[in-house]
């Protein structure tokens, strides 16, 4: 039996139908798709500096702090009414169960005093104002830890053990703080850091983006094909087909139990855009052939416009597949779960693109009103001949020297954001947000608590805080030195280490006495075998932590010999450093892959082995490109920032394959294919501009430079496939001169069925 076309009208709707159904049945999953941001997740399972951390808080317990900063807009903290106040606070605090121990106070540790009576060699007095003054000026917790440089500022830290707990002690603390301001209406702030805390509110940022680009993107993506091919029937079938994109994919990802991430939050607007690709040479091709051939079926026409482009569509995809798919060469989690996710959603887009698209080409009717028959502007020659290409390679190439790496979890919130506020703040008032953790073992049968093994502690730490990056620093002989102050005079300057085994052994015995053996543990642990140092670092960039850590190295080098001690490097900060070597050296090893397996794959399906080597040499020349453009701007290569360059060669790659495999003709076809390629370009780089819109900065930026690997890699393409064609069609010549209808302005009449 003869499908005719308006049984194919009805078996398309009840498909359709059916299919609508069935979506909504697979999208109930997004509802349990959850947010969270990690960058843990960018670093390997085996990262040394994971190893380190693990190691660190087996030993030495929480190795993240989360840290309050108790600020008065009028009081000093050594007026009484701020302590008073500051206590009222703190009983609020103690009834999360999230709160186990207050640490590095100085505000409110008891002042021992031994001359009181012999029976109680160390009563506890409560701490005065001249106890205060005198112990934040003297012991190694200054007053950049305990007390903020302004005098007004009180600092609190608790051990921050999971994002969960620590979204628990922000509720209290904001409940606290309005009991608080109930009582003194506008007499303190209150903020909240930690590493955590940035992490948390980057979560909730990223899903207020996602929700805000999105439409913006659709919204794009319709007005440009409506202004190209003026059919609501076409704009409705694209804006159909990348809401299904999107939804099947966020539904995967929810079935998959990936939750939305820093990267994967980026998919929908990333698949929006590019996964409509196909149909402007689908839509292109089918509205060209109907003009070309007027007296032609709708079906054969839609079957002869898949035909011709089955190839470079399935090709492209594909390509642009093992692009995201060459992720997972990467050691990071997070770069894996976005290329797994984003090939999955490129290829749900590839399949509607083949199958819904072409149908409804056949069987919907597509009305375009005619439009006036414009002269296309003739392309200046030197713009495409090839010693421009040479010449602007010359001139920004040079520019990928300049690229500096660079990256930090607050650099992905606008300047103006609350979270950047409050840390630029406590970078003023304290020593920084940032800590490096050094943590050493003794290989030998010696333990840490030896007068000379404290000595060289010493040593130690003065050699890595004289760099100016390091802010502060704490250590065991610290701890030692505070307490021989403390239970001394208090008007005497600090004591030096104890020289004799007893003394330290007495002094360590302290803190057990006064049940704060959990400092003590901070810094040894039971065996006495394994110690840990902190050092505060002025920044989490990527220069300020490469410092610091060749500083840890060279000092521990002349400190001890070689093999006596074993040392474990951790913190926010070190991590930081691991994360961008990481990122950056896997994103080379992916687009390496990505570019290798692209070469073999289109080489092998179109057995045409230079043509594949030319879109393969477009694309890397094009990326070249942009690295240099980032280089002379001073833009700074990041976590997110630097996945543009295999995101680059898996679209990129599209335009070089187009301009490679259509449909093979003449010289007009040629320049038809051209102008697809630049609608195309246009199109999708518009699409994928609503990122530059982004309020991260990080994905503002990414934003940027995938339209500009676009862009770039779209030239270059048509640059070297015009090689062969220069002297007969040196640019884009006008509609009228090649005696052919304009592709992207062809008049056409109403659909004709058969």
């Amino acid at each position: 039996m003869r499908l005719t076309v308006r049984k194919g009208r009805y078996c398309l709707s009840a498909a359709l139908c059916v299919g609508l159904f069935g979506l909504l049945a697979a999208t109930h999953s997004i509802r349990d798709l959850r947010i969270r941001v990690n960058d843990l997740d960018f670093l390997s399972a085996n990262s040394p500096v994971l190893a380190a951390d693990q190691a660190i808080r087996e030993h030495f317990g929480s190795d993240e702090r989360l840290i309050i900063a108790f600020e008065g807009i009028e009081r000093q903290w050594s007026d009484p009414e701020f302590r008073q106040d500051l206590a009222f606070f703190l009983k609020q605090l103690t009834r999360s169960h999230n709160i186990s121990q207050l640490l590095l106070d100085r505000l409110f540790r008891p002042h021992f005093d031994a001359r009181d009576t012999t029976s109680e060699p160390y009563f506890l007095h409560p701490p005065d104002r001249p106890w205060i003054e005198r112990a934040l000026a003297v012991t190694a917790v200054r007053g950049q830890l305990a007390a903020g440089r302004s005098g007004r500022t009180a600092f609190l830290e608790f051990p921050a053990l999971s994002a969960s707990g620590v979204a628990s002690i922000e509720q209290r603390v904001r409940e606290a703080a309005a009991r608080l301001d109930s009582q003194r209406p506008g007499a303190y702030r209150v903020r909240v850091f930690g590493r955590h805390v940035v992490l948390n509110s980057l979560g909730k940022a990223i899903f207020d983006d996602l929700k805000r680009l999105l439409p913006w993107s659709f919204l794009i993506i319709a007005l440009l094909f409506w202004g190209m091919f003026r059919s609501w029937v076409l704009v409705g079938l694209i804006l159909f087909q990348s809401g299904v994109t999107v939804a099947l994919t966020l539904a995967i990802q929810a079935r998959l139990g990936h939750p939305l991430s820093l990267m994967t939050a980026i998919i929908p607007v990333l698949i929006t855009v590019l996964g409509i690709a196909d149909e402007i040479h689908f839509f292109d091709t089918f509205l060209t052939l109907r003009s070309e051939e007027p007296f032609r079926s709708a079906p054969a026409l839609a079957w002869e416009t898949l035909r011709r482009l089955f190839f470079p569509c399935t090709a492209i995809t594909l390509t642009t597949v093992i692009g995201f798919v060459s992720f997972w060469a990467t050691e990071a989690p997070a770069l894996q779960v976005f290329g797994l996710i984003a090939g999955i959603g490129l290829a749900v887009s590839w399949l509607i693109s083949v199958t819904l698209v072409p149908t409804v080409l056949a069987v919907v009717p597509i009305r375009v009103r005619p439009r006036r028959r414009s002269r296309t502007r003739r392309l200046p020659t030197w713009f495409l001949h090839p010693a421009f290409l040479a010449i602007l390679s010359l001139a920004l190439i040079p520019g990928i020297v300049r690229l500096h790496i660079n990256d930090g979890w607050t650099r992905n919130f606008r300047p103006t954001h609350p979270i950047v506020q409050d840390v630029r703040w406590f970078e003023k008032e304290s020593v920084g947000l940032y800590q490096l953790d050094l943590m050493l073992v003794l290989k030998d049968e010696h333990r840490w608590t030896e007068p000379t093994k404290l000595v060289a502690l010493a040593r130690l730490q003065r050699e890595i805080s004289a760099f100016p990056e390091v802010t502060a620093s704490l250590s065991l002989p610290d701890l030692l030195r505070d307490r021989a102050w403390e239970l001394g005079e208090p008007a005497a300057p600090r004591p030096p280490l104890p020289s004799k085994q007893s003394e330290v052994d007495r002094l360590l015995g302290t803190y057990a006495l006064f049940n704060e053996e959990t400092f003590a543990r901070m810094f040894l642990d039971r065996s006495a075998t394994a110690t840990r140092l902190i050092f505060a670092v002025a920044s989490d960039d990527y220069r300020t932590a490469t410092r610091v850590r060749y500083a840890v190295d060279s000092a521990i080098q002349k400190t001890f010999r070689q093999g006596e001690v074993e040392s474990r490097v951790g913190g926010s900060a070190e991590r930081g450093r691991a994360l961008i070597e990481s990122i950056v050296g896997n994103q080379g090893i992916s687009v390496l892959l990505s570019l290798g397996v692209s070469l073999i794959v289109l080489g092998f399906a179109s057995s045409q082995g230079g043509k594949a080597l030319r879109c393969i040499a477009a694309n890397a020349w094009a990326l070249l490109l942009v690295l240099g453009t980032a280089g002379w701007l001073g833009l700074e290569m990041g976590v997110a920032s630097s996945s543009f360059l295999a995101l680059g060669v898996g679209v990129g790659l599209d335009y070089g394959i187009h301009m490679a495999f259509h449909h093979e003709g003449t010289a007009a076809d040629h320049d038809s294919v051209v102008q697809r390629v630049a609608a195309n370009v246009f199109i999708v780089s518009a699409g994928l501009s609503v990122m530059m819109l982004s309020e991260n900065p990080t994905i503002a930026q990414l934003g940027f430079l995938i339209v500009g690997s676009l862009v770039a890699s779209g030239y270059t393409a048509v640059v070297i496939f015009s090689l062969d064609r220069r002297e007969k069609a040196p640019s884009i010549t006008s509609a009228e001169e090649m005696n052919t209808p304009h592709p992207l302005q062809i008049e056409v009449t109403a659909h004709q069925n058969p």
